[in-house]
């Protein structure tokens, strides 16, 4: 493999597992809360299934503009970047095993008769079902136009200019 073809597979490489590692941390977040908002009676399944969405919305963006802000202000090595991301990521899958066991700690009484509420709620209307959907494709949107708004922020970092113009094979 030529040193060209490893470094474009090396930013394929480190997009993916950042991808991975931020939609892992963002999930996270969502269930945590979606279990306690439903330890607590009295707040309407709509407005959990709003809360927990906006939760996930905002760690993904949060985590785009975080990465954004270390390119911004480092340099680094495309490979420790990659190993780091890699870390990251298996952080963030233990974390979603771990935390949950631990909130179920923090069960309240009215937590199953909540949840089962809010399951029944949420499939009476599949309007409420495709808030999933709304939401990630929103998440996606941003996710596009940050990375086009910042395409060359890579490009000042580690490579030559025109390493990354072209990708693929030209036969």
């Amino acid at each position: 493999m030529t040193d060209k073809t490893h470094k474009n597979v090396l930013f394929i490489g480190i997009g993916i597992f950042f991808f991975l590692a931020v939609s892992s941390i963002a999930y996270l977040f969502r269930e945590s809360l979606r279990i306690l908002l439903l330890s607590v009676s009295g707040i309407h399944p709509l407005a959990v299934k709003l809360m927990i969405e906006t939760t996930y919305f905002f760690t993904f963006v949060a985590g785009v503009f975080g990465l954004l802000k270390v390119l911004k202000t480092y340099k680094f090595k495309s490979e420790k970047l990659f190993l780091w991301l890699i870390g990251l990521l298996i952080f963030a899958q233990l974390l979603q095993f771990a935390v949950p066991y631990f909130l179920s700690n923090f069960h309240t009484e009215s937590y199953f008769k909540n949840t089962s509420a809010y399951y029944n709620f949420l499939r009476s209307d599949l309007l409420y079902e495709t808030l999933d959907a709304l939401f990630e494709y929103l998440v996606y949107i941003v996710l596009g136009i940050v990375i086009y708004k910042n395409r060359n922020l890579i490009l000042l970092n580690d490579t030559y200019e025109n390493d990354l113009n072209e990708i693929g094979n030209e036969n």
